[in-house]
C-alpha cells in the first residue's frame, strides 16, 4: 500500500544510512521502500526503541546532495 510520511534525518550512521524520525511511522514497516521527491528513495532498515528508523538511501550520490534536491529544512 501507499502512505504519506515525512522523515527528519537525525544522525548519520554511515555514508548511506541515517537515523530518522518518521511522521506517520505507524504505517511504516522494516523493509518498506520510501519514495521521496526528485527520484530519491530509501529502505526502512530497522525501527529503534525511540520510534525512529534507520533509513538506507539508494544511489551513488552523497545523501547531502539528495537532500538538496528533494528535501527542505524543518522550521523550528
Amino acid at each position: 500500500g501507499e502512505a504519506r510520511i515525512g522523515a527528519t534525518l537525525h544522525k548519520r550512521i554511515d555514508l548511506r544510512r541515517w537515523q530518522a524520525f518518521v511522521r506517520n511511522a505507524k504505517r511504516l514497516r522494516e523493509g518498506d521502500r520510501i519514495d521521496f521527491a526528485a527520484g530519491v528513495s530509501a529502505i526502512a532498515e530497522a525501527r529503534h526503541a525511540d520510534g525512529s528508523f534507520t533509513l538506507a538511501f539508494a544511489g551513488e550520490e552523497p545523501v547531502e546532495v539528495l537532500l538538496e534536491r528533494a528535501g527542505r529544512m524543518p522550521l523550528p
